[in-house]
């Protein structure tokens, strides 16, 4: 998980493990690799905070180091556009990390604004959630299914 709200990152956290998913733990390798692109206030951890002066840049250089480690088999990226940095190329940054090959699922709340970009991910094929609650519901869904198709396919 990785968000520039820490709230809004352990509401989430907290509704994965109640839906029966555990939280990913970073290679020490991303983990240090992390470290060099936020500051030292950061949290990484797992959510891992952004803080709420997290840019584009910032998500552009994490989110591709994440989704390499393979400890981590999906992203839920919170966007708290209306109080942080963030701009509509978060968009494409979000959009192109599908060339990884996990799913990744976004978290955007707000008003105007934040709705437009929600607009553009979903237009770009990235599913989005209005509450930490409905996208750790959605990724935790999105687990089940694999599992039944795994055990179907025996």
């Amino acid at each position: 998980m990785i968000t520039d709200g820490g709230g809004f990152g352990i509401l989430a956290a907290d509704a994965l493990i109640q839906g029966g998913l555990r939280l990913s733990k970073l290679s020490d390798k991303t983990a240090n690799q992390v470290k060099a692109h936020v500051p030292l206030y950061a949290s990484v951890s797992n959510p891992l905070d952004l803080t709420g002066d997290a840019d584009t840049a910032r998500y552009k250089s994490v989110l591709p180091l994440v989704l390499n480690d393979d400890n981590v088999d999906a992203v839920l990226a919170i966007l708290l556009m209306q109080i942080s940095s963030l701009d509509s190329e978060i968009v494409d940054v979000i959009a192109s990390a599908k060339r990884f090959k996990k799913p990744i699922l976004v978290c955007m709340a707000g008003g105007e604004y934040t709705s437009l970009h929600r607009k553009m991910l979903e237009e770009k094929g990235v599913p989005t959630y209005s509450s930490p609650e409905t996208a750790a519901d959605a990724l935790s869904g999105l687990c089940r299914y694999q599992k039944m198709m795994r055990l179907r396919n025996c």
